[in-house]
Formats: structure tokens, C-alpha cells, sequence
């Protein structure tokens, strides 16, 4: 245990520095856990474990003070205070991440069986922020800079969700990238990874300020990973345009680093959200598959209509190519999208799903499978208008007032939730709706 807290200690130490300024004596902390882990791996004994992590340690406050020293002044490190007011998610009782993992395979397992829950996700992170003042839609980085400018804001949101009895509430990491931090932020590649891994803290901070709120029940943090076009700033997450001209390779290799950071941070599971097409889905599972096999992940494309993703494939040759990657995908989906295409989109899905379950097709055994569903309000969004409906005027219709999320649950949902333009208010009420029908997580 004396070795498990130095670590902690030193991963914290190390991370704390990744916010701050450009410390040419700064180690990163992926690079000594790492190390750390091996060295336990290869047998060496818990003195020889004691030392390294005390060393570890060491070095990490070394780097933390040299960082911390601004025109001779000390100044204790942003990432730092509110890293240091979250707990290791272990210390939460009952809350371990073992425990947690084992709980939501226990709920995706029975999700089809008459007992089973619906998982209530959380809504929309920017518009939420958007409607508490700040200038998100005009923003390349849109909900992103705050991870740096105003973290608090983005703590406050997750706080009011789980409020609202979301299950599993999704980083600030949608539109986070290297590429989008350096150019807009001026940071390096390490602080760039470093404020990635912050969206994650963000969200630890919020479920230990709740905890009490929650009374036992388990919330689970999703990474969210959202497509390259999304950094693009152009509305091509609702077209996939740039898929002609990006090749697998490429989108691997951007996803990759922002990815590691999110799971290196200890998220529970990684959405995969707004994909427009099949192609750079695949290329994201072949990615995850590969390099972080313990993780689940769940899949959620941007459709044109009732029947293609944004980029014009069918719902069921999504499905085609997607089961191939269970169970590490748990499920598929669509998110921010017209709540009016839901039911088809699912349906279709759902019958394909059991095309392949029968043994006249193949008899695949992907019964811990489910399909989700998070629409948008039904609004349209364009760089230069923000979010719009399509008379022109601006406006957020009550989700429960357009075709009831019990429609999404009878198509086959059974993670549901909300997406841009839908706030605490619509997820209280959409769980409200559920339960008095279905059991809800």
C-alpha cells in the first residue's frame, strides 16, 4: 500500500507539471509509471519497488518545484490544486475501478433480459457551458480551452449531470487535441497531453464533491473522443468531407496520443462519439484494440437520415463492421443527431444484430452488445450561426416533448442520454420517464 501511494503521489507530482511551463527538466509521468510498472512486473521485490517509486517521487517534486517558480516568486500550479482535491478513485468506497468495470459488464450483460437497467448517459457539455456565458461555438477549440482557462466551470456542469442521475458523464475532451493546443494555446506536445489528461481529473473532482449526492450509486467517466473533423471547425463531423482525403494511417496516428492520455488519466471506458463514417470509426478500434485491449468502448455515428451515417454508409454495414472488434466494443450508436431519426436508425441496427446472432448468418456470440442513443435537441449547427433551428431562430425544444426516449428503448437502446442543446434539466426528465416504465441504472 506504501508503494501504491508513493506512486500515486509521483504520477500526480509528474502530471501536475504537464500544465505548466515549458520545464526542461520535466519528466513525464507516463515515462517513470511506466518504468515503475516494469520493473515490478520483471520480479524485482518490494524494497527494490519502495526505492523506485521514492525515487520517482523525488524527481517528480524536484520538477514540480522548478515548474512552480515564476520571477522568483513560488506559485503553487493550477493542475496541482485541483488534482490534489481528488482522491484516487480506489479510496472512493465501493467505487474501485475493478468493481465499477465489473458492475457495468453485470448491466451490459442482462441489458436484453426483462430485468435489465437503462444507463442514463449525460447531455451536452459546451451549450450547457454556453448557456452559463461563455463563448463556446465561435471557439476552433469550442468547450476544450476551458480545460485550461476555467476548469471549475467544467467541473460544474459534470456536478449538475450527476445531479440529474446521469450514470456515466463524458470528459471535456471532445475537441482536444495536439494539433488544436498548439496551435491555439501555444503549448507543447507534453502540456498538450497533459491538459487532456486534466478533463479526466475534472471529472474524478466531480464525482468525489458528489459523492454524497449520488447515495451509493455507481457513475462511470467515458472518455470522450470525438472525430478529426471536429478539430477541423468546419460542421465536417456532420458531412465527413476529410475522409477522402486522410488516409487510415493518418487518423491513427492523430487519434493515438490523445487517446493514450485519456486512458494514462484512468477513464472508465472511451466514447468514441459524432464519427461520420465508418472508415475513421475502424480505424479508432484497430487503434484501441491494439494498444489498450482492457478498455471498453463504445461507438456513436452523425446520420444524414433514417438509414446512413453523415458519411452515407448504411446502419447495417456499421454494424458489419463494427461487431468484429466485441466485446472491447460494447456497443454502437448515434449521438447529435435529430432525435426524429432515432427509432428507425436503432431498428435497423437492431435487426441486423440479430441477423448475425442467428446461427443461419453465423451465430456470433455478441450478446453483451447494446445499442445507444444521445440525440441532439434537432437543432442544426454551422460554424458561423452556432446552433440554429431551420426556420432561422434559435431555440432548444424539451427532448421529452419530441418523440419519447421510450420509442429509442423499444428500437433497442439501452444506454441512452442526451447531446447538444440538452441539459441537466432534460436528462433529470428523461430518467424521470424511464423509470416509470423500465428499471433505470
Amino acid at each position: 500500500s506504501i508503494s501504491l501511494s508513493l506512486r500515486s503521489l509521483s504520477k500526480r507530482v509528474f502530471r501536475a507539471g504537464s500544465g505548466m511551463g515549458r520545464n526542461p527538466l520535466f519528466i513525464p509521468h507516463r515515462h517513470c509509471t511506466r518504468m515503475l510498472s516494469l520493473r515490478t512486473r520483471v520480479g524485482h521485490g518490494r524494497r527494490q519497488s519502495l526505492l523506485y517509486c521514492a525515487l520517482s517521487a523525488v524527481l517528480g517534486t524536484i520538477g514540480f518545484g522548478i515548474s512552480g517558480v515564476r520571477n522568483n516568486k513560488f506559485t503553487f500550479p493550477r493542475s496541482l490544486r485541483m488534482q490534489a482535491t481528488a482522491e484516487p478513485e480506489s479510496t472512493i468506497p465501493g467505487s474501485s475501478h475493478e468493481t465499477k468495470m465489473k458492475e457495468l459488464k453485470e448491466l451490459i450483460a442482462k441489458a436484453y433480459q426483462d430485468d435489465g437497467a437503462i444507463l442514463v448517459i449525460d447531455g451536452g457539455l459546451a451549450s450547457e457551458l454556453q448557456n452559463s456565458g461563455f463563448d463556446i461555438d465561435g471557439d476552433p477549440l469550442w468547450s476544450a480551452r476551458l480545460l485550461q482557462t476555467n476548469p471549475s466551470a467544467i467541473k460544474k456542469v459534470h456536478k449538475a449531470y450527476i445531479n440529474a442521475g446521469a450514470s456515466i458523464i463524458t470528459c471535456a475532451s471532445y475537441q482536444a487535441s495536439i494539433a488544436g493546443f498548439k496551435k491555439h494555446l501555444n503549448l507543447s506536445k507534453e502540456e498538450s497531453l497533459g491538459l487532456i489528461e486534466r478533463s479526466v481529473a475534472i471529472a474524478k473532482e466531480a464525482l468525489v464533491d458528489e459523492d454524497n449526492n449520488r447515495q451509493g450509486s455507481t457513475v462511470w467517466i467515458a472518455g470522450s473522443v470525438g472525430p478529426y473533423g471536429a478539430c477541423l471547425h468546419d460542421g465536417s463531423e456532420y458531412t465527413g468531407a476529410y475522409i477522402s482525403h486522410i488516409s487510415q494511417e493518418e487518423l491513427t496516428e492523430w487519434h493515438r496520443p490523445r487517446i493514450r492520455a485519456l486512458v494514462d488519466a484512468g477513464v472508465d471506458l472511451l466514447a468514441i462519439e459524432t464519427i461520420p463514417s465508418k472508415v475513421e470509426a475502424e480505424s479508432i478500434c484497430r487503434l484501441v484494440q491494439r494498444e489498450c485491449p482492457h478498455v471498453p468502448v463504445w461507438v456513436t455515428f452523425t446520420c444524414r437520415d433514417d438509414s446512413r451515417t453523415s458519411r452515407g454508409e448504411t446502419i447495417e454495414d456499421v454494424v458489419d463492421s463494427l461487431v468484429k472488434f466485441h466485446p472491447q466494443v460494447i456497443g454502437l450508436g448515434v449521438n447529435c443527431c435529430d432525435p426524429e431519426l432515432v427509432p428507425s436508425l436503432l431498428s435497423k441496427a437492431h435487426k441486423r444484430l440479430k441477423e448475425i446472432r442467428s446461427p443461419k448468418y453465423s451465430g456470433k456470440q455478441i450478446d453483451n452488445f447494446v445499442l445507444v442513443a444521445y440525440p441532439n435537441s434537432g437543432e442544426l449547427w454551422s460554424p458561423k450561426k452556432g446552433w440554429y433551428s431551420e426556420s432561422g431562430e434559435k431555440s432548444c425544444p424539451s427532448l421529452s416533448s419530441r418523440p419519447p426516449c421510450l420509442k429509442w428503448i423499444d428500437s433497442g437502446a439501452r444506454i441512452i442520454g442526451g447531446c447538444c442543446r440538452v441539459g441537466p434539466s432534460g436528462i433529470r426528465e428523461m430518467k424521470h420517464i424511464i423509470s416509470r416504465e423500465r428499471k433505470v441504472h
